[in-house]
């Protein structure tokens, strides 16, 4: 027990917390002298992460929060759906029109930076593929571009022991809430890659823990915690106002769309 506990103690020292992309910019230059650019790969999640939601409408924090209602506290008031199905059905209707903007003006421009110098770069998030044409919409709207050799490559499967479906395109691997770290694995073992160092960069500590885990067995991973929103996501979680604002807002929006469809 002992052993283990130590272990997993290593596991989360292992992951760096920061609140800005320049440091991890700055890290992976570092790296750069001393690995060829083809051996490293960047992967960042999307939502909290190099994009936020402009309101708390189906925000990354409203699921997180909703679904935390419907596993642990099913009684409160502030619950809007009594399942996952629904719960999901209506933030991929709902998200359909939503606006985002950049969590950092500069990320773009830096990720270009690491394309053009050699770095494979790939999107790795919880997002399911019936909505990749909204998410490609907004990544287009600030100049976010993955769609560089060698993920030109395009492919749908089930993940491994699981009911996940994975969808990669345009370097944007889309996993419907799969373990991070298994559907990265299985992601990478698809397009018969492998590297020597591997970034990794989620707002969820779980998901950097997860990739830590997995992936650390075959590269020198830099799993970060990017906590630039936090403070905005917290705010939502301890304002009851803003909770029962967004479903409202959200609930309105949701009937608004299903009506369409009578």
């Amino acid at each position: 027990m002992k052993f283990l506990f130590l272990l997993l103690s290593l596991n989360s020292l292992a992951i760096i917390e920061t609140n800005n992309f320049n440091s991890i910019f700055d890290k992976l230059e570092k790296v750069l002298l001393k690995h060829a650019p083809e051996k490293i790969l960047f992967v960042t999640d999307l939502d909290n992460t190099i994009l936020a939601t402009q309101s708390d409408v189906a925000s990354d924090q409203w699921i997180s929060y909703q679904a935390n209602l419907i596993n642990n506290n099913s009684q409160s008031p502030l619950k809007v759906f009594d399942d996952f199905p629904t719960l999901i059905d209506a933030w991929h209707s709902v998200m359909k029109d939503q606006k985002m903007r950049k969590t950092e003006d500069y990320i773009p421009k830096k990720i270009k930076s690491l394309q053009v110098k050699g770095v494979d770069t790939m999107i790795l998030t919880s997002r399911a593929h019936i909505i990749r044409k909204e998410t490609m919409r907004e990544l287009t709207e600030h100049n976010f571009d993955f769609d560089k050799k060698p993920f030109s490559q395009s492919f749908r499967s089930i993940l491994d022991n699981s009911d996940r479906t994975i969808d990669f395109k345009n370097g944007i691997a889309m996993t419907e809430g799969a373990h991070k770290g298994h559907a990265l694995d299985f992601i990478l073992k698809k397009l018969n890659k492998t590297y020597d160092v591997i970034f990794f960069i989620d707002d969820h500590k779980k998901h950097t823990v997860r990739v830590e885990e997995i992936l650390s067995k075959k590269s020198t991973v830099y799993s970060f915690r990017y906590g630039k929103e936090d403070i905005n996501v917290n705010a939502y979680k301890n304002s009851i106002a803003r909770i029962s604002k967004s479903n409202k807002l959200l609930l309105k929006q949701y009937l608004k769309n299903c009506s369409r469809h009578l």
